[in-house]
């Protein structure tokens, strides 16, 4: 009895010992991200990760791989005959027949194979400066959430204070009932608001990591801030940004690039509607009956574009290239209404942002003064009520301020979406 209690305490210590070492591994910490997550990082982590590049990528290489194979020789065709006929008679033949390809269209095709590369190009720089642009847009939601979040933190700790406050005044009798229920209303209302923005920085992170591709259970705090308003923006006049930046559009110069190969395609088309040489033929042929008889041939095939004489194929590829081309004034168009409406709120919002600061720097900086001097001095001289206020107004006054500055960063990231190109970069050339 003994000996299988023994054997039993052995078995449950060495179980107990592997769920032990099992829970250290899995509270081991492991390193799933950076701790603080600035702007330039998630730049680079963004255009690294293979995802947001890779279909460009490979459109690329197939273009590239169609532009090598374009011109290529055609492989000759063999071809064998045997003929035995009721006579007796016996025939064999041995041919090797090549279509020599079309110069004028190999030209056209090659052509359309270089504006193919280039413009698997542009896409290509479109993705990555889309993933420039979402990563930014990410970036700066989660930023502004995040600083809501801790906003909307301190206001809910005054305005614990301040219910605990009326809630002695009311114990007291120096309350009214009406007066404490408004104020226990404004605590769940700010708790309810404090719920609210933690979600959203949690959206706007998870957002952010998927761009970037780290892992969504990494939590890194975002470091750094808002941008601060560049002193030539007033300056950016709309018509000169669209005469320099609206064909690198990734969407104008992609629409440019499909026109000018539907043109190459008109140009083969007319390639094809020529004389020219159909397929060669060399070969060599034995025939048997009551003798043999040995001969060469050659056999030569032209074609011959009978059915085509008014160009209806030309007209068709031409209406295309067209099509493509007015597409493009189309996309010009939209780039411009798009250009206009971004800076036109950028410079608002830039200019609110500077009157505003203006505005309210002198009336924070009195606020601040006159709370630190009433907690500084040996007995308050402010009412509790009064200096709630106030602490309130400064909470409301960084509120502004946050609202202001995210709203202007919102107008920048249009603006460079539009242009295709940093306002900083842009600014300075």
């Amino acid at each position: 009895m003994c000996r299988y209690f023994r054997f039993f305490s052995l078995c449950l210590l060495a179980t107990l010992l592997i769920i032990k070492a099992r829970a250290q591994k899995d509270g081991e910490p492991t390193e799933v991200g950076p701790q603080v997550l600035t702007m330039d990082n998630a730049l680079s982590l963004a255009l690294e990760n293979q995802v947001n590049t890779a279909a460009g990528r490979a459109g690329l290489r197939a273009a590239e791989a169609r532009l090598e194979a374009t011109g290529l020789f055609p492989s000759p065709e063999l071809r064998l005959t045997h003929d035995e006929r009721w006579t007796g008679e016996t025939g064999k033949e041995y041919a090797i027949r090549i279509s020599p390809p079309n110069p004028g269209v190999i030209k056209a095709l090659k052509t359309e194979g270089e504006l193919g590369i280039n413009l698997a190009k542009v896409q290509l720089d479109g993705q990555r400066w889309t993933t420039v642009i979402d990563t930014r847009i990410f970036f700066y939601e989660a930023l502004h959430a995040q600083k809501l979040v801790q906003h909307t933190e301190k206001k809910s700790e005054v305005v614990a204070k301040k219910k605990a406050l009326y809630e002695m005044l009311l114990a007291n009798g120096q309350a009214t009932l009406p007066t404490v229920l408004e104020v226990r209303l404004e605590f769940l209302e700010i708790a309810r608001q404090l719920e609210s923005v933690m979600q959203t920085k949690k959206n706007g992170m998870n957002r952010l990591l998927a761009r970037t591709g780290l892992p969504t259970s990494s939590k890194p705090t975002l470091g750094g801030g808002f941008e601060s308003p560049l002193p030539m923006i007033s300056e950016l006049q709309a018509e000169t940004l669209l005469k320099k930046y609206s064909d690198r559009n990734p969407m104008v110069s992609s629409m440019k690039l499909q026109a000018e190969m539907a043109e190459t395609r008109t140009d083969q088309v007319v390639a094809r509607n020529r004389l020219w040489i159909n397929f060669i033929q060399a070969g060599y042929s034995e025939t048997s009956n009551w003798w043999e008889e040995e001969d060469w041939r050659f056999r030569a095939g032209i074609h011959i574009p009978l059915f085509d004489l008014k160009g209806k194929a030309v007209d068709a590829a031409k209406a295309e290239q067209e099509a493509l081309a007015a597409q493009v004034e189309v996309a010009r168009q939209l780039v411009r209404v798009e250009l206009v409406e971004a800076l036109g709120n950028l410079q608002d919002t830039a200019q609110t942002l500077k009157e505003a600061k203006d505005l309210s720097d002198g009336i924070e900086k009195e606020v601040e003064r006159t709370l630190k001097e009433d907690a500084s001095a040996p007995e308050p001289t402010l009412p509790p009520q009064t200096r709630f206020r106030l602490m309130e107004g400064l909470l409301r006054i960084s509120e502004a301020k946050l609202s202001n500055e995210y709203r202007y960063q919102d107008a920048v990231l249009q603006l460079e979406a539009v242009l295709g190109e940093r306002l900083g970069e842009l600014l300075s050339n």
